[in-house]
Parts: C-alpha cells; structure tokens; sequence
C-alpha cells in the first residue's frame, strides 16, 4: 500500500471587497490493494475541509510547501533536459564544421582530378 499523497488542492479566491474569505480544499488520494484485486486501486477521501485537511496531516502551508518543491523539481528537470539538448546540438554543430570545413591542399590527394572526356 502506498502512502497517501495529495491528489487535489482547489484555491477559490474572491474579489476585492467581497465579504467571504477565500476558501480552499483538498482531496488525499492513495493507491491500495483491495483484497481480492489484481492490482492497485486508487481511492481518494473526498474533498477535505481546511479543519478536516489539517487534522489529516495537511494544513495549508504544507500543502503549498508540496506545490512549490513539485513546481520547482519539474522546473528544474526542464532546465537540466534544455542544457543537455543545448549541448547535443554545439556538438553536432561542432561536428558538422569538422565535416565541412575546406582542406588544405597538400598535393597528396588521394583522389586525382580526371579532366572531362
């Protein structure tokens, strides 16, 4: 059985002047083994009140600490993959300057030009 992660976060702000607060909920979602079951199953609480969410192990700011370090380890896998394609494309076009760049002529050409019959 895995452990419960959060599967929802839902933030509902409100306009200026508004006499409510905002309000925000989240769902907890697991994967379990039913008895019986072939394979895991994904279960989920239920939207979960602020209270509800706290006495579960998710106040708001662990919830946002969770976003953030999610938001930033995907960032930071995009930063990583862009640096290896950068250079994966210097060295094909280092390569390709090798490849295209004009000889010297040194006499021992190995291949004589032929005159035109």
């Amino acid at each position: 059985m895995n452990k419960p992660y959060l599967y929802e976060f839902l933030y509902r702000g409100r306009p200026e002047g508004d006499s409510e607060p905002p309000a925000w909920h989240v769902v907890i979602g697991q994967m379990v083994q039913l008895p019986g079951a072939a394979a895991p199953q994904f279960v989920s609480s239920g939207p979960l009140t602020p209270e509800q969410a706290e006495a579960a192990g998710h106040s708001l700011s662990a919830v946002l600490d969770g976003i953030n370090a999610a938001a930033l380890a995907g960032r930071d896998a995009a930063v990583a993959d862009a640096a290896a394609a950068r250079r994966e494309r210097d060295d094909a076009l280092r390569r390709l300057a090798e490849i295209t760049a004009p000889t010297p002529a040194t006499g021992d050409d190995p291949v004589p030009d032929v005159p035109a019959a």
